[in-house]
């Protein structure tokens, strides 16, 4: 009997999983899941109170995770860790984080809105933004326009998205994750060397 409850739970969470991804998490309906699941309704709000406790249950790892990788790179990566071999582990740390958790990565930034990881995406940015201010030569920052930050570090995410969005297969995730990190690490110049 515990087997049997086991695998329905893992049934509406598979279900689930595939409804948040599809539409986000505001356009999703318990409906559509218990139906995907092959089981009631009511049977869903067995082993979840609510859609948000449902959401909850998938990206919640994958939230603690991601949070804690962003927040490793940014305080290790500096302009003087731009060797070949750092910007290699950074190319192949990011096309990992997409090739394996491209679901996740979407349905956190993308389908989070109505939940308690709606705001993620925009501290994302702001880490981001604060990381690229941070390492820049005070003299370039000086008298400039520091929204430019902003604008990198929205970029940035909004292409990893995009790319997550468009897989193709791993082989085109790793060229596209490469060119990617080569601009934001060295500009446009040194993109198609």
């Amino acid at each position: 009997m515990q087997f049997k409850k086991e695998e329905i739970r893992e049934r509406i969470l598979r279900a689930a999983e595939s409804e948040f991804h599809r539409k986000g998490f505001n356009q999703s309906s318990m409906r559509h899941i218990a139906r995907d699941a092959g089981v009631s309704v009511s049977n869903v709000y067995n082993y979840f109170s609510d859609k948000e406790e449902l959401f909850d249950e998938i990206i919640n790892s994958f939230y603690h995770y991601f949070s804690q990788l962003v927040r490793d790179l940014t305080r290790d990566a500096s302009e003087e860790d731009l060797s070949a071999e750092n910007v290699s582990s950074i190319i192949r740390f990011v096309g990992d984080l997409v090739k394996k958790n491209r679901i996740e990565l979407e349905m956190l930034l993308d389908g989070s809105r109505g939940t308690q990881y709606e705001s993620f995406k925009h501290e994302l940015i702001h880490i981001f933004e604060e990381h690229f201010r941070d390492h820049m030569g005070a003299q370039q920052r000086e008298g400039g326009n520091l929204f430019i930050f902003h604008l990198i570090a929205s970029h940035l995410i909004e292409s990893l998205l995009e790319i997550s969005r468009h897989y193709v297969d791993d082989e085109w995730v790793d060229g596209n994750i490469e060119l990617l990190v080569r601009y934001h690490l060295f500009g446009i110049t040194r993109v198609f060397e």
